[in-house]
């Protein structure tokens, strides 16, 4: 029996530290494990070596800050890990996930916008296109009220199982939103109002992402909601391991 592991991407931005503070605010059940990840670019140690050491040292403590606060405000039993790496971001954030089998992959979000995103790209769409793991986009400290939008798929469905059986939504206002809308444009479009008007905190996602010459020419939701969505939001790929079996503590004479 295992217990959610997550792994909470952090970058040293604003952004990032909002995630941190979205998962405190997180009921997390005993024995979740947290892991805060960091990345520091290698390529930019080519550049100035001397300084890039420094930076990483700046790094290594700002996660030992962040992981010991976080650890003081989740609940008992739930720990806190830390690790800094160097690496090509995205990359690096794959390996990590998949050596650490997470459950749920978290990033805060640079809100760059739709055009330059599209232009420089983002680790959230990236990770949301590589569809391995449900990645939540934190755009706030709270997710108690969540917008579960459905359009019928078997990825829906998953995530419908996903908000279903993980105790975090447990104590969650849930609403299930059909998606009248096939195409990207409208159906996100059809969300955002959904969400702006029920205030969601939270939009819930499933999503079998398009790839290639299929995603050129139709788009995709989830890629089209990552640049769009104002709230935080959670991509839930079709083949996500969602139904977790939550250990019980184990009961002493």
């Amino acid at each position: 029996m295992r217990a959610p592991r997550v792994l909470v991407a952090y970058d040293g931005s604003d952004q990032a530290a909002m995630a941190l503070e979205a998962m405190a605010c997180v009921d997390w059940p005993a024995r979740t494990r947290i892991r805060i990840l960091a990345v520091r670019d290698s390529h930019l140690r080519f550049l100035r070596p001397l300084v890039d050491d420094l930076l990483l040292c700046e790094r290594e403590r700002d996660v030992a800050s962040y992981a010991k606060r976080l650890s003081a405000r989740l609940p008992t039993g739930v720990s806190v890990e830390q690790r800094v790496v160097r690496g090509p971001t995205v990359p690096t954030i794959i390996t990590e996930a998949e050596a650490y089998d997470a459950d749920l992959v978290v990033l805060g979000s640079r809100n760059r916008g739709p055009v330059r995103s599209a232009v420089l790209g983002s680790v959230g769409r990236e990770l949301v296109a590589r569809g391995e793991w449900p990645v939540l986009i934190a755009r706030g400290e709270h997710l108690d009220r969540v917008l579960l939008a459905h359009d019928g798929t078997d990825a829906a469905r998953t995530a419908v199982r996903l908000v279903g059986s993980w105790p975090i939504f447990s104590h969650a206002a849930v609403r299930m939103f059909s998606v009248a809308y096939t195409a990207p444009g409208p159906a996100t479009t059809q969300i955002l109002t959904a969400a702006a008007l029920d205030e969601s905190d939270l939009i819930v996602l499933g999503s079998a992402a398009a790839h290639g010459l299929d995603r050129v020419l139709h788009g995709d939701l989830a890629d089209d909601l990552v640049l769009h969505a104002r709230c935080s939001l959670l991509i839930v790929p079709a083949d996500a391991r969602v139904d977790l079996r939550i250990p019980e503590p184990s009961l002493t004479a």
